[in-house]
């Protein structure tokens, strides 16, 4: 897992219409994250903040809605559990609901520019 990852899948995720269309189509953040993973882009969603904070501010900078900022305000907020069963290992991994949300927006953010 890496943080070059998180910033391939970003800019692929900018430059591949079939791939933001498969990201459109699926809206849900933990799926978005698997399908991610599947598309051999191996990063954790703490990887992919450390990815986001290093992008330059501008006209693509990635902006969360006032929704979206008051599910994480103070950074507080319930824990999403995924299960993830690949090559017949079950891993639970817990994700603050701040990153989830930080991913899913900056998704959203590059597939609505079709």
């Amino acid at each position: 897992m890496s943080v070059q990852a998180a910033q391939d899948f970003l800019e692929k995720l900018q430059s591949d219409q079939n791939l933001k269309a498969i990201f459109r189509d699926n809206p849900d953040p933990a799926t978005r994250h698997q399908l991610a993973l599947d598309a051999g882009f191996d990063f954790t969603l703490e990887e992919f903040e450390q990815t986001l904070r290093a992008q330059p501010a501008g006209p693509d900078a990635v902006e969360m809605s006032p929704e979206e900022l008051e599910k994480v305000a103070g950074g507080a907020g319930p824990k999403f559990q995924i299960q993830n069963d690949m090559s017949g290992y079950n891993n639970n991994i817990n994700i603050s609901s701040s990153l989830v949300v930080k991913f899913n927006s900056a998704v959203s953010n590059i597939i609505s520019r079709m």
